[in-house]
Order: structure tokens, then C-alpha cells, then sequence
């Protein structure tokens, strides 16, 4: 969703909230928490609902039409059909300023997405949340610089020659071939990666070949994902990977064919340092100051990294952890078990919309300067 400023007054939607009029909080006296407290109930009712009915990425039909319903009624001009099932809300100011985009995810899953959508209008800046399950309710968590990884997926498929198992020396074993590649994998980041200034992960996550216990196949594949916070530890890992592969593969006899990135490529999520030290204030504003911590970079990854690298950007977190509750025994996300604390959603409604107001209030002389579309 994208708003720019009015002559004094404008109206904000944050998750879908109903539409009302409402003033900087400055110039309100703090009205706004009231009337988004008053709207609780109506944030939590649509979450259920949308949690009740989930829908996988680019099926999400039900979940896309009541969102830009909600967002006519609004009196917004709505775009359908990005990307399949994308929504776009724009809320047109009257007088010239700068324009803040919000993003919100509405798929079950998290998954790649593959678009080229061309964006008609400018954006200076752009806010992201995310809740965390393991972080207390009531808090809200941000760094300046790089707060999650860039992540991407790799593929190996190693080659070789099948046999009945009792007579393994007729064979060039794939499966041997693969213990031997992942074995060494793990020497890519422990014996090559300065883990102090830049974390790193490398895991096979998956792994197939053969079907009998008493036959060697031809072939074995393995899946895995690469984590970096830089983008020349990622162009390394893939040499590096590469070269483990296809030269056990070629030593043992076998091939190894390597597809990295496979499917899947995002880049590291960075805050804007000057963007992020300016809106400090408004999320302690929002949460209280001793309820905003600073988080050490987390190998999450995040799709906001790819609007982060076309304009200034902050993603933070808000808390949804019980209170008095200890993080590790919170269910992590995409678990069975993940759980939130609903009182925590005011939190997130609250940030997202002062975020909106004060930035707007800051720079009442701009309008759209960024020149991306």
C-alpha cells in the first residue's frame, strides 16, 4: 500500500484496518492509539479468519478479494492480479510530500517470488514487520545495517555407475561419492568464512538415491541452502561449492552436476542506517523505549530485501511471545505448534502507523523524490 500527505489530515490503512481520519500524533495528543485500540477487536477477527482459511502462494483468491475489497471501501485505487494474486492499494494525498509504501505477506508459506511488476508510482522509503514468536509481546526488535541473511538454494546432482551390492567393485558408487561431498561442505564456511564479521551457513537439507538395499544406483540428488551477509561470501560459497562437487565426483570416477542458485535467490536484508536511526524514536514511541531491543543479525531471509534494495528500507519485529513466557520453550515459526499472543497485534498496528504519520510529517516539502518505479 502506498499513501503520500494531505493538507493536514490523512487516513491510513495498517493490516487492513478500518479507514478513519486521523492527525499526527503530534498535533493529536496520542488520539491515534485510541482509536486503533478501538479497531482491535476487528484486526484480530481478520486474522482469524484469514488463518482459518489458508491459502498457498498464488492461490491466495479468497484472501486477495476480500483485501481489495476492504481497500475500495477505503476509497482506494486498487490493482488486482500482480503477480496472480497481488493486491495494490494507493491513497492519494492533495498536496506534495513523500510517499511511504507498506508491504504485507497474505500467502500460508513463505515462498520465492517471481515477478518483474512495474511499480507506477515513486517510493521514498518503505517499512516492513514481521512477528516474532520468540520475542515477548508489547517489544519490538531492529538493528541498523544487515538484519537477515541472504539466502539461495543449491542443487547436486552426482553421477555414477549402478551394480547389485554384492559386487560394489562393478560400480562408481554415487552414494559414497555424496558422503564424500557433503563431509566437505562443511569445510566451506569452518575453514574459509571469517564467521566474526560475517556469519555464514552451508546445509544439505535433503538428500536421495536408490530404492533396495542390495542395489547401488546410477545417480544421487541433494538439496540444500546457503546463508551469507555478504554478497562476496555468497559468490565464493558457489565457487567453492562447485569445485568440492565436481572434483570428488570427477576423482571417484562419477560427475557431479551443480545448480547453485537452483530455484531461489534473495539477497541480504539491510536497514538503512540514516533511515534507521531516524525512525528510533518512533518505534520507542510506539512500544515504550525499554520495550525496543537491538537483535543480532538473524540467517532468516526475507523477501523485503529485494524492495530494500531499490529504496531505503526498515524491517523490524514485534514481539508475540506470552509474557513471563521463556523463548526456548516458544514453537518457532512455520511449526505446528507456533503460537501468538493476539494482544501483541495492536503493537504492530501501532508502529506500522506511526511510522506512516511521522515520516510523512518530517518531510512535508518532498514528493516522491526516489525516481524508482
Amino acid at each position: 500500500m502506498i499513501f503520500n500527505k494531505t493538507a493536514g489530515w490523512i487516513r491510513v490503512v495498517i493490516l487492513l484496518t478500518a479507514m478513519l481520519p486521523v492527525a499526527s500524533l503530534a498535533q493529536n495528543g496520542g488520539n491515534l492509539y485510541k482509536v486503533n485500540a478501538e479497531i482491535e477487536k476487528k484486526v484480530i477477527d481478520w486474522r482469524r479468519d484469514f488463518h482459518e482459511h489458508p491459502e498457498l502462494s498464488n492461490r491466495e483468491f479468497r484472501t486477495s478479494k476480500k483485501v481489495a475489497g476492504h481497500l475500495r471501501s477505503l476509497g482506494m485505487e486498487v490493482t488486482e492480479g500482480i503477480a496472480i494474486t497481488g493486491v495494490k492499494g494507493v491513497l492519494k494525498g492533495g498536496h506534495p510530500g513523500p510517499v511511504v509504501a507498506l508491504r504485507a505477506d497474505m500467502d500460508a508459506l513463505p515462498i520465492v517470488e517471481k515477478t518483474d511488476v512495474p511499480f507506477t508510482s515513486k517510493v521514498d522509503v518503505i517499512f516492513g514487520q514481521h512477528m516474532a514468536s520468540m520475542l515477548e509481546a508489547g517489544k519490538i526488535a531492529c538493528k541498523s545495517g544487515p538484519i537477515m541473511a541472504g539466502a539461495s538454494d543449491f542443487k547436486i546432482i552426482v553421477q555414477g555407475k549402478g551394480s547389485h551390492g554384492s559386487a560394489p567393485w562393478s560400480s562408481v558408487d554415487p552414494i559414497a561419492i555424496s558422503a564424500q561431498i557433503v563431509n566437505s561442505i562443511q569445510t566451506i564456511v569452518s575453514r574459509n568464512i571469517n564467521i566474526v564479521e560475517n556469519p555464514a551457513v552451508v546445509t544439505v537439507g535433503a538428500i536421495q538415491g536408490g530404492n533396495r538395499s542390495n542395489i547401488i544406483p546410477e545417480s544421487v540428488e541433494m538439496e540444500g541452502t546457503i546463508r551469507v551477509f555478504s554478497d562476496e561470501d555468497q559468490k565464493f560459497i558457489y565457487k567453492r561449492l562447485t569445485a568440492i562437487a565436481e572434483n570428488i565426483a570427477e576423482a571417484e570416477g562419477g560427475k557431479a552436476i551443480v545448480k547453485v542458485p537452483y530455484t531461489m535467490e534473495y539477497p541480504v536484508t539491510i536497514n538503512d542506517e540514516a533511515l534507521s536511526s531516524q525512525m528510533l524514536p518512533t518505534l520507542e514511541q510506539s512500544a515504550g523505549k525499554n520495550n525496543v531491543v537491538e537483535i543480532k543479525p538473524i540467517t532468516g531471509a526475507e523477501d523485503f530485501s529485494m524492495f530494500a534494495q531499490k529504496v531505503p528500507g526498515l524491517c523490524y519485529y514485534i514481539g508475540g511471545m506470552p509474557k513471563g513466557q521463556k523463548p526456548s520453550t516458544a514453537a518457532p515459526h512455520h511449526t505446528a505448534e507456533f503460537f501468538l499472543d493476539e494482544s501483541s497485534f495492536v503493537t504492530g498496528v501501532n508502529t506500522m502507523t506511526n511510522l506512516v504519520l511521522d515520516y510523512l510529517d518530517m518531510y512535508p516539502e518532498m514528493a516522491g523524490t526516489s525516481g524508482e518505479e
